[in-house]
């Protein structure tokens, strides 16, 4: 019905030959906002992928005894209530309160992943690289 009283108002040809290149016009834009917005949230990924071993810090009240051979315990002075600051870490995954971390340049076939507990003496949590 509308398009009959359209082209009652209008030659038909003139308001088909319109919608054509509009048509047109606008998937082309869909499309290139498409491929920018792909474009840019691929150089974030690049970008942060680059500082993810930075990422994972451990925060604890009382010293978590992890081997300090490729992880760093910082101890931060005792006015603090997380005395201790562990880097070289990577988280793996986080269940039901419990944290499974590797060290950065861990091996699968010889190294072991430790069980952080979550707890208020413990904190770990994904941050920036900067201190």
């Amino acid at each position: 019905m509308i398009w009959r009283a359209l082209c009652v108002s209008l030659p038909c040809w003139r308001l088909r030959g319109r919608s054509v290149p509009l048509f047109a016009a606008g998937v082309f834009l869909f499309w290139a906002v498409t491929l920018a917005a792909w474009d840019v949230g691929e150089r974030d990924a690049k970008l942060h992928a680059g500082n993810v071993l930075h990422w994972t810090r451990v925060l604890s009240t009382e010293s978590l005894s992890l081997p300090t051979g490729s992880i760093v315990e910082q101890d931060l002075g005792e006015g603090l209530r997380h005395r201790y600051r562990y880097t070289g870490l990577r988280l793996l995954i986080e269940r039901n309160g419990r944290y499974y971390v590797v060290p950065v340049n861990w091996n699968a076939k010889t190294d072991s992943i430790w069980v952080i507990r979550e707890s208020e003496n413990t904190w770990i949590g994904l941050m920036p690289g900067v201190q």
